[in-house]
């Protein structure tokens, strides 16, 4: 097996040690965010409360997304690059709510357009070959895929510099890649799928917040940037949204 197809960033993501990272107050505020733009995603391809997708979280051992689209009813399979990444979500598993898959994030062992929807956060900024993860993505996916990433026109823009102190504060930190927002919609473009909607998480950097520990406070700045407009501009990581293109749906059934 060649270096692109053993890229595992997900087999960490799936600890317990980075499930810490997300734990107490300030860490149930950050996924309650991360959650509200994972709602605006995928809430508009139903029109029927009790409609079900098929959703595939490619990487999703952290689990992160599950609570949400358990809650909704959806059709989950968790992709992981080995059997380790499904530690975290043994409750889903046993209740039969999410099934579970092991394989590469980057040649993924599923036909093309075998979910409605296919999800990735916390992949792009520790892969390497983060375009080929994008292709399989959008390959197994039937209508939208949804990603998240750290811009590189946010607060991060510093964050080499600011990283000592940022591993200081989280301990568990691990480095990571910026993307410049253009990049990645060309890349989606590349496979027929376009930008729908982005949701910006957080304008100050979550170490910070994590140093605060006062998750009120950080929800009431967070509220004034995100009204200000300054979250929209600036804000990081971004959810994204990109929907396969018509012509990509009428030349896939040829």
């Amino acid at each position: 097996m060649d270096m692109m197809t053993t890229e595992q960033p997900d087999i960490e993501s799936s600890t317990q040690d980075y499930a810490s990272r997300f734990s107490g107050p300030i860490g149930e505020w950050f996924l309650t965010v991360q959650e509200q733009g994972t709602e605006r995603q995928i809430s508009p391809l139903t029109t029927d409360p009790n409609q079900s997708l098929s959703i595939l979280d490619a990487g999703g051992g952290h689990g992160q997304n599950i609570p949400w689209l358990v809650r909704n009813n959806h059709n989950i399979t968790v992709l992981g690059s080995d059997k380790s990444c499904a530690n975290l979500i043994q409750s889903f598993l046993q209740n039969d709510e999410v099934q579970f898959e092991t394989g590469s994030l980057l040649s993924m062992p599923f036909i093309d357009q075998s979910y409605d929807v296919a999800i990735s956060y916390r992949m792009l900024p520790h892969l390497n070959h983060w375009r080929q993860h994008i292709a399989e993505l959008c390959r197994v996916s039937r209508v939208r895929v949804v990603v998240d990433f750290p811009t590189l026109y946010s607060i991060n823009y510093f964050s080499d510099l600011l990283f000592s102190l940022k591993k200081g504060i989280e301990k568990n930190t691990r480095p990571f890649t910026l993307f410049r927002e253009q990049d990645i919609v060309t890349e989606f473009a590349r496979h027929g799928f376009s930008p729908v909607h982005k949701y910006p998480q957080f304008l100050l950097p979550m170490a910070l917040y994590r140093a605060l520990k006062k998750p009120k406070l950080a929800a009431m700045l967070e509220q004034l940037f995100r009204t200000s407009g300054l979250t929209q501009t600036f804000g990081s990581p971004v959810i994204y949204g990109f929907e396969r293109n018509q012509q990509s749906v009428s030349e896939s059934t040829l």
